[in-house]
């Protein structure tokens, strides 16, 4: 009997042995198993993070494409649009040549507008931007008359004195002289009519009305003298200082579309 319940012990003692190793391998596994199933997870996460920033690689790349056809469809277009002005520009060059001015200048070509103000101004000069400017004593009668002779159309600016100057307008609402928001000498200026730009539609007929001698500018591609009131729709073609504008900003945007495409 007493062996029997010694090989009984030794056996419990055996199981209990295998319980306990069973249970460190048990336990052992399970920390295995949070092991990879938290490196799966992390794996995951990079993965759909990586599908994700793929995603937004691709997304952004048509982005840029179709912002470079854009860019360079609307690039095409003004540069045809300026080929379109230079050809009728010539053929008032081509007149004034023949009047006896040898080599015209025009107003145009003198100006540098005021960021954000170029429909507006456009808008304003009109056919003054071709204006071919005389040089000093020269006389606008004589060229004028060669000019009709030879069959041509056009404007005339003769620089004025500097101490020609425009009617002062004192009103919280301008924004800028005419000259200022051009560029223009003194002697140029003094040749335009009298303009100003102002802060909103409204405040250009307010003074409209209360300066009947005088232009008042908005940049909502509106200008006011005394009771008439000028606008340009949205969807007009940009005159020559919008033209140059947008020329330059797509000129300066093109290389670094194009740069972040080779990325």
């Amino acid at each position: 009997m007493g062996d029997q319940l010694s090989l009984w012990s030794d056996q419990l003692e055996e199981s209990a042995a295998l319980r306990e190793s069973a249970r460190a391998r048990a336990t052992d596994q399970a920390a295995r198993l949070a092991d990879h199933e938290k490196a799966h997870a992390e794996f995951s996460g990079a993965l759909a993070a990586k599908r994700a920033g793929l995603l937004e690689i691709g997304t952004r790349r048509r982005e840029i494409e179709e912002e470079l056809v854009r860019s360079e469809q609307r690039r095409g277009l003004l540069a045809e649009l300026s080929r379109a002005h230079h050809e009728r520009r010539g053929l008032l060059r081509d007149g004034l040549v023949a009047a006896g001015l040898v080599q015209p200048d025009f107003l145009g070509d003198r100006l540098r507008a005021l960021p954000g103000w170029e429909r507006s101004l456009d808008l304003y000069l009109g056919e003054l931007a071709d204006a071919a400017l005389l040089a000093p004593g020269q006389d606008p009668l004589v060229l004028a008359g060669e000019l009709s002779r030879s069959g041509a159309t056009g404007t005339l600016m003769r620089p004025l004195p500097d101490g020609v100057a425009g009617i002062p307008v004192a009103d919280p609402a301008v924004v800028s002289t005419l000259a200022d928001a051009l560029g223009l000498e003194p002697e140029l200026a003094a040749a335009l009519p009298p303009a100003y730009l102002v802060a909103s539609a409204e405040a250009a007929l307010r003074l409209a009305a209360a300066h009947p001698g005088i232009a008042f500018l908005s940049r909502d591609r509106l200008w006011a003298r005394g009771g008439a009131l000028h606008v340009q729709g949205a969807q007009t073609q940009p005159g020559l200082l919008a033209r140059q504008r947008e020329a330059a900003e797509i000129a300066n945007r093109l290389p670094s579309l194009r740069a972040e495409l080779a990325e």
